[in-house]
């Protein structure tokens, strides 16, 4: 979708009519504007796949998710959908509207796959970076989500490298996005000698079989269950393609769980190597508990971390603190390498998978 929105036409009335209808019954809302923000209306992802569902049955067009984040109102979405190229349906890495900066900084997706969630970050941040959020491969039609962690990683180390002209120096993630993350900035690192800093947003426990650590006893259990829905949302993903019902709502429900599960297996009881780099660790006053002393010794001597718990759910720790989440990465970020502490010896350790 890259220069679709600066190469279009003016847009068409009529069409920017229809779009806000369809915001407004989708939205729940009583009457959209032109310059409505679907973030601002209360847009979420699941939301704005039924929208899209309905955009491309109205205008018959092939329209990916991640359009919403490039074009969030009416009347950019009219322009968008107007030129006559579907450019970039298939890209992974979205670029987010609005910045100013020239330096790309790139966060991976959390569990649902879609880049949606970079609508969040404050403008303080776009003002600095070109920000870009990488979505998950699987969630649009004709897509299958990856059979393991390392397929995924090498996948998206490509496309953050295609989509910025460069290596990564930096990489964020957002939830199970933040393991992604350290396992693109540990590539890098084996691969070109670089050390990514990383910016962990919410990350989920290390080793953990799920979101959150489960007592011992559970986890043989827990394994089982995963393998069988993984196994299970997958059918059911194959079934509405084959039954050509994969642009349906509930094909749309089918990709995302079919997803939800494949991330879910390929993480679990994982533990990543570390690897020399600065950290940023912001974590929800709900998983702070699970995750932060955790993660301070999972990087003793690999170099410095900062850490801050930040209120709030973690369903909504970008959207209740963007603010502080865009005024502590800048902080991060601008401080110089040099103050980088020197990695110990021991910082090269491969640590064993972990059972949370």
């Amino acid at each position: 979708m890259g220069g679709g929105l600066n190469n279009a036409t003016a847009r068409p009335a009529d069409s920017v009519s229809i779009i806000a209808s369809i915001f407004a019954a989708e939205l729940k809302q009583g009457s959209v504007g032109p310059d409505d923000n679907f973030f601002d209306l209360g847009g979420d992802s699941l939301i704005a796949e039924n929208l899209v569902l309905a955009l491309q049955h109205r205008f018959s067009r092939v329209l990916p998710t991640a359009i919403l984040l490039e074009a969030p109102t009416p009347g950019e979405l009219a322009r968008l959908i107007a030129s006559e190229a579907d450019e970039g349906s298939s890209d992974l890495v979205v670029s987010v509207p609005g910045c100013g900066g020239s330096e790309p900084l790139v966060f991976v997706h959390g569990v649902a796959g879609t880049a949606l969630f970079a609508d969040r970050f404050g403008d303080r941040l776009k003002q600095r970076y070109a920000v870009m959020a990488l979505r998950a491969r699987g969630i649009e039609p004709g897509e299958y989500p990856h059979r393991s962690l390392a397929d995924m990683v090498d996948d998206y180390y490509h496309a953050m490298e295609s989509a910025t002209g460069r290596p990564p120096s930096t990489v964020g993630g957002l939830c199970m996005g933040g393991i992604i993350a350290i396992e693109i900035g540990r590539k890098a690192y084996l691969d070109r000698g670089i050390k990514p800093r990383l910016i962990l947003l919410d990350p989920p426990p290390l080793g953990s079989h799920w979101l959150r650590p489960k007592p011992d006893r559970m986890i043989p259990l827990l394994k089982l269950r995963l393998e069988y829905l993984a196994w299970y949302r997958n059918l059911l993903r194959v079934l509405f393609d084959r039954l050509g019902l994969d642009r349906t709502p509930r094909g749309r429900m089918a990709r995302r769980k079919s997803f939800e599960k494949m991330m879910f297996r390929s993480m679990a009881g994982y533990t990543p190597p570390v690897y020399p780099c600065d950290v940023l660790l912001l974590a929800s006053a709900e998983w702070a508990p699970h995750t932060v002393e955790q993660y301070r010794q999972w990087h003793a001597g690999c170099g410095r971390m900062r850490t801050m718990v930040l209120d709030g759910g973690h369903l909504n720790l970008n959207s209740a603190n963007s603010d502080t989440v865009a005024r502590e990465i800048l902080a991060f970020l601008s401080q110089d390498d040099t103050e980088t502490s020197s990695p110990s010896p021991e910082c090269s350790h491969q640590p064993d998978r972990a059972d949370a």
